[in-house]
């Protein structure tokens, strides 16, 4: 997991991605770096059980959870997960400590201008064995500075994205659509039934009687 201000990666190892597994190594992130306003999650059993709400209520966050079997949704933590396996693979095929570059990615500046994750969370500068001088950011001192150049920094990334995007009408309840199934990767006949809680999804009633929630980019209307 990472926080979204910062970009500080956050990495543990679950034995199983049960629900109760899940929660116990949250709550000791929670312990130390205290509860977030919005946790964002994939659609995955672990995160939309019961006993997972029950947990989103006793620690106060908002939980979101983003389109089934749509990564995009959430491309920030997509990115962090390569990044961070990417990392951890190249360290056990050269016998390089995992921890220490762990500690390096933390330490590294985001942009020429923007901190590195430790500095925007934790406001001070980690020792690593970096050959470079350890100086803390002046630009700290300013917090609305970083939130302007952090601003800046994703709009030029989501510019870049849009380029290569589309606009998609929206589509109304009782509108006839397909939807593409993401095991047999076929459109399968359906009915709107109505917009998703989450941005750009509708719950849809398939042909099958059964109700599934899709992102648009998997919802195409037949007229």
């Amino acid at each position: 997991m990472s926080d979204y201000y910062s970009k500080f990666p956050l990495v543990r190892t679950l034995n199983d991605i049960r629900s109760d597994t899940t929660i116990a190594h949250l709550k000791f992130i929670f312990e130390e770096h205290g509860s977030p306003s919005k946790f964002i999650t994939s659609n995955d059993t672990q995160f939309t059980s019961t006993l997972f709400q029950k947990f989103s209520n006793a620690y106060c966050f908002v939980h979101v959870t983003t389109s089934p079997y749509f990564s995009q949704a959430n491309g920030f933590i997509e990115r962090t997960v390569q990044t961070v396996k990417g990392l951890l693979q190249e360290s056990k095929e050269s016998g390089y400590d995992p921890h220490l570059a762990m500690l390096c990615l933390r330490s590294t500046p985001l942009d020429h201008n923007i901190p590195s994750p430790a500095e925007l969370l934790n406001s001070r500068v980690y020792q690593t064995n970096l050959p470079v001088t350890s100086k803390p950011s002046l630009s700290l001192s300013a917090d609305g500075d970083i939130n302007a150049k952090l601003h800046t920094r994703q709009e030029k990334q989501k510019s870049q994205y849009d380029k290569t995007s589309k606009h998609l009408p929206v589509i109304r309840p009782d509108d006839q659509v397909r939807v593409l199934n993401p095991h047999s990767h076929k459109w399968e006949p359906g009915i709107v039934k109505c917009h998703a809680e989450t941005p750009h999804s509708y719950v849809v009633d398939m042909a099958d009687g059964s109700t599934n929630r899709r992102n648009r980019s998997h919802t195409r209307p037949t007229g």
